[in-house]
């Protein structure tokens, strides 16, 4: 909360309640999925390893899977893809309940192979789960079809948007790209303007962030220069203090 109301006081104020405590890995990845969603890789990326550090002291195991799934997002999207890919099959080794979150991830840094295998083995074990089979499976099997190349199958795969989708902005997100991919920007636009919009869960994750710079490319395709523009000067000032090597903060100035 304090994080959505910028906050920073208040945010300093968790992270000294936490030290040494048994959460505190947990608010350590708070700071580095704020980190990152800034734009502060280097940062986050430190934040990260304190946080891992913490886990393995009160041999919390099924945190090591929480951690290096959020390093993976942040590796795939502003990072080294490669690192992506490394974080997720780490998650994956960790914990099962992290896998329908990570495997969209596996895949979009080019880790098919196990995306495919995430998907087979979570349907296989939990046949009946809802959210699984109609939110997160869909999610990995679309990102699949992105990386393959085949826009128009991972908008098919990905469906309409639903009730499912309420408080969980992923599937808007790579609806978005593959909209883009397909040249349908406009459409691709409102995918990645109702991601912004929606304050749900996990609001500093990376993917948040990532949706306001395609938001302001899926506009300058369609033509609206102006509305791209000031969605570009958003999106800079919330990087204002970003690692200044990014390639991605590069690529939107």
């Amino acid at each position: 909360m304090a994080f959505l109301e910028n906050d920073e006081a208040e945010m300093a104020r968790q992270v000294a309640w936490a030290t040494g405590k048994t959460e505190e890995w947990d608010i350590l990845m708070g700071q580095a999925e704020a980190a990152a969603f800034r734009g502060q890789l280097k940062k986050s990326r430190d934040f990260a390893r304190q946080a891992e550090v913490s886990a393995r002291k009160n041999n919390l195991t099924y945190a090591l899977g929480n951690i290096s799934g959020v390093r993976c997002f942040a590796e795939l999207w502003i990072g080294d893809v490669a690192t992506a890919r490394q974080q997720c099959a780490e998650s994956l080794k960790y914990s099962d309940s992290e896998a329908s979150f990570v495997a969209s991830g596996s895949a979009l840094a080019g880790d098919v192979a196990t995306a495919q295998t995430v998907v087979a083995q979570q349907s296989t074990r939990h046949p009946k789960n809802s959210l699984l089979n109609r939110l997160w499976l869909p999610q990995i099997k679309a990102a699949i079809e992105i990386k393959r190349g085949n826009p128009a199958a991972a908008v098919e795969t990905i469906g309409p948007e639903s009730n499912y989708e309420t408080n969980d902005v992923t599937s808007r997100l790579i609806r978005g790209l593959a909209l883009l991919d397909l040249h349908k920007a406009p459409e691709a636009a409102l995918q990645f303007q109702s991601v912004i919009k929606t304050q749900g869960r996990s609001p500093s994750w990376i993917g948040r962030c990532i949706a306001r710079l395609q938001h302001a490319r899926a506009l300058a395709i369609a033509g609206d220069n102006s509305g791209a523009r000031s969605v570009y000067q958003d999106f800079l000032v919330l990087w204002k203090d970003a690692d200044p090597d990014l390639p991605l903060l590069k690529q939107a100035k």
